[in-house]
């Protein structure tokens, strides 16, 4: 009886988590343009537009060409090993990051 109750909730905890880590992933995916403004600026890395769209695309161009693979490696090993290992990719990212001097 409880499972059912639990089933017609709109709002489950599930679908709430599901929301927010999909606008998350979103929104790191698409921040680059919001830094536009700030790569163009003479103060700050007076970039031009085409070494903007090379930034842009590179985000783009890296998913386009791992998907295939990723979602192989995904079928052979599972896909709790592949979040496993992304969130690892990431956290050494984050510490490699951490570590520049400059942008």
């Amino acid at each position: 009886m409880e499972s059912e109750k639990k089933s017609n909730s709109v709002l489950s905890y599930d679908l709430i988590v599901m929301a927010i880590t999909h606008t998350l992933t979103h929104a790191f995916q698409q921040i680059h343009t919001a830094l536009f403004p700030i790569l163009r600026s003479p103060d700050e890395f007076n970039l031009s537009y085409q070494q903007i769209g090379l930034i842009a695309a590179v985000p783009l161009l890296c998913q386009a060409i791992l998907s295939i693979p990723t979602g192989l490696l995904s079928d052979r090993f599972g896909s709790k090993k592949m979040v496993l290992v992304s969130v690892v990719v990431a956290v050494l990212g984050a510490i490699i990051a951490s570590q520049a001097n400059n942008p």
